[in-house]
């Protein structure tokens, strides 16, 4: 132990020399050779200014074996302040981490949530850009279908004056109907792609656990989606000659959604059966005998102007 005190001391190894000053002080004192014992244990002492509490109880145990009482209860007491310094040390080193962890968990909660925002800000700007540009293409096949319409009555204007150009009126009939074909499918998907249509699915898909029943403000969101899009909806419904009541009128605005009878039933929350029935008298009001076509594919046609471009009378 002494050859490893002289290499300790020679390489300068701080650690090494109190270790071994501890090991040779509390060796000596075993050994009841208390001179050398404080000697060493004092030393060790130096070399470690932070943790002197097994080295203050080893001392404290040297002096009662010198009868010296009152310092053996001092580096007792010592020892014990460096004990609970310690312990306080320990506590605060582990305070610190737990509030570090903390802090982290916090920091990383805020970049999710942040995330998480941005990313349904683009999927929302997404969905608007998209809502944007079915309404400009929406526009321009209006404005075809309206030119087209022009054609079709100059054309027929000079049918009544001259022999009639059966080949232009046909092209202009073909291309009309691509045209209204193209506005329809355009206004299908804007429908589809709204909103309210995502949170129809979405109340269906909670029954019957959860909230299912359309609220007044999803009706109101509801009516202005199809008015504004089929604009000969509203015309419709004003119409004298049916007098539709509450009830029908709901089911014709829920036809534009294309639901199934158990669908529609959860919504209005009424069973499927009563959904059939009221289907059934609408279509009888309407009349609409072909049992293969359905309620949407019936509103979503403007009939009258269909009517008025077959007769040639007016556009």
């Amino acid at each position: 132990m002494k050859k490893a005190n002289q290499l300790t001391t020679a390489l300068n190894d701080s650690k090494g020399m109190l270790s071994v000053a501890s090991c040779l002080g509390n060796t000596y004192c075993q050994a009841n050779e208390l001179d050398s014992a404080k000697y060493y244990l004092f030393l060790a002492m130096q070399l470690d200014t932070t943790d002197i509490a097994a080295n203050s109880i080893a001392v404290g145990q040297l002096y009662l074996k010198l009868g010296n009482l009152d310092s053996a209860r001092f580096y007792a007491a010592n020892a014990e302040r460096q004990y609970t310094h310690v312990l306080l040390v320990n506590d605060n080193e582990r305070l610190k981490v737990r509030n570090l962890f903390f802090i982290v968990c916090f920091s990383i909660s805020i970049i999710l949530a942040l995330a998480v925002w941005l990313y349904f800000q683009h999927k929302d700007k997404k969905r608007i850009q998209k809502i944007n540009e079915q309404q400009c293409l929406l526009e321009d096949k209006e404005k075809k279908l309206n030119q087209l319409l022009r054609k079709l009555k100059e054309n027929r204007l000079k049918e009544e004056e001259s022999s009639p150009d059966q080949t232009l009126a046909s092209f202009l009939l073909e291309e009309i109907e691509k045209a209204r074909q193209d506005v329809e499918d355009i206004k299908i998907e804007k429908i589809q792609d709204s909103t309210i249509s995502k949170k129809i699915k979405k109340l269906i898909s909670r029954f019957p656990n959860g909230e299912h029943a359309l609220s007044a403000k999803d009706w109101d969101e509801i009516q202005s989606l199809i008015d504004n899009t089929f604009h000969h909806f509203p015309l419709l419904l004003e119409d004298e000659s049916f007098k539709f009541t509450k009830t029908e009128i709901e089911t014709c605005y829920l036809a534009f959604f294309d639901l199934k009878p158990d669908e529609e039933a959860i919504l209005l929350e009424i069973n499927t059966d009563s959904a059939n029935k009221r289907r059934f008298r609408l279509r009888q009001k309407l009349g609409i005998d072909n049992s293969h076509t359905t309620l949407f594919e019936f509103l979503k046609k403007d009939h009258q102007a269909l009517n008025t471009d077959s007769k040639g009378s007016k556009i």
